[in-house]
């Protein structure tokens, strides 16, 4: 479990800068001294990480590792985007202290960089700071191993026009243990939103060369019907319908129907329903393995709009052992237990053909 985190998490983070010696096996966090010309965040042990969370005055983001991989507390424990997570720890990884800006404790409000627990516990637009943790949270142990408080940005001043008068821009920062402000030249925000860090891709992990059909369901039956006859061939609209597509329009539907993306997570499902909700709008894709993915719009007991989903993979018949139930298992553990939404438009360009 922890190699498989620890490989999943710091991959990209290895190829980039030469980052050979990216995991330190340390026990504890040492104190943040922020020294001019260091990075931002000093080495860990990232295979350890349990939590990652972020919060400012508008919100808070928890990021958790379990038994099903990185999800978001926020979003009904919805998969979280280990592309952004990435990310993020490249950025702290990356980020050097630029220059040191100030130590005085009363100046702190100034840039934004009070702890909550020094604005009686009130997080504050201008005045507290976001506020990055990674924790160590294996099992039920969980300790602190990074922390950082990020400030209000700093702009570049200009004299004239590409001439600035000695000010770099950047964003203020400070560690929790010490009053010192620093700048960095970059500018460090990260969003609070949870939706913001949900993986937002609905099928996430399919082949799309491997699928052979397409079809577009509305209430009173099928409004789309594409085909094609072998792995990565060319998409063509079923035989006997009276419509004429240039290939060009048919590829952009395509695209639209394998990149819907979700906006957010409406609620877990009181039940993990793996059968169609008949006589509503849906999306059928199957695969030249016989999978069938649905799609399937305005399930019952949610909003009565185009845009509310719910995602199941099932086949027709009995599923097979080996790798094809293995992936069907692995789709709906990621998708079936939700109800999501996505963007209106989208649905409304799907339907309305």
């Amino acid at each position: 479990m922890k190699l498989t985190r620890l490989i999943t998490l710091t991959f990209t983070l290895v190829a980039v800068a030469g980052l050979a010696v990216l995991i330190a096996w340390r026990d504890r966090l040492p104190p943040s001294r922020g020294m001019v010309g260091e990075p931002v965040m000093h080495l860990i042990n990232l295979s350890q990480v349990g939590l990652v969370l972020i919060e400012n005055h508008e919100g808070r983001v928890t990021i958790r590792w379990g038994k099903d991989g990185w999800s978001v507390d926020q979003q009904a424990g919805f998969t979280a985007d280990v592309r952004k997570l990435r990310a993020l720890m490249l950025n702290l990884l990356r980020t050097r202290v630029t220059e040191k800006v100030s130590e005085n404790f009363k100046a702190l409000e100034n840039f934004a960089l009070l702890r909550k627990v020094e604005n009686n516990w009130k997080m504050e637009a201008n005045k507290t700071a976001q506020v990055i943790s990674i924790v160590y949270g294996l099992e039920k142990s969980h300790r602190l191993m990074f922390r950082l408080l990020i400030g209000k940005e700093r702009r570049a001043r200009i004299r004239s026009p590409g001439v600035a008068d000695g000010k770099s821009g950047g964003t203020y920062i400070r560690f929790p243990d010490t009053n010192r402000v620093y700048l960095i030249s970059e500018q460090l925000k990260f969003s609070n939103k949870p939706s913001d860090w949900i993986d937002n891709r609905t099928f996430f992990g399919m082949d799309r060369r491997e699928m052979r059909r397409i079809r577009i369901l509305g209430k009173q039956g099928a409004i789309l019907h594409l085909l094609r006859e072998a792995p990565g061939g060319p998409w063509r609209l079923k035989r006997g319908t009276d419509r004429a597509w240039p290939k060009q329009r048919i590829e952009r539907l395509v695209d639209r129907v394998f990149g819907l993306k979700i906006s957010r997570v409406l609620s877990k499902r009181k039940q993990t329903v793996l059968a169609p909700e008949q006589g509503r709008l849906r999306i059928e894709v199957t695969g030249f393995n016989k999978m069938e993915y649905l799609l399937d719009f305005n399930p019952p007991g949610f909003s009565p709009q185009k845009d509310t989903l719910t995602i199941f993979a099932r086949m027709p018949h009995e599923i097979p052992q080996g790798k094809v139930r293995e992936k069907l298992t692995a789709f709906n553990t990621r998708f079936g237990r939700w109800v999501f939404l996505i963007d209106p438009k989208d649905a409304e360009a799907l339907f309305g053909q």
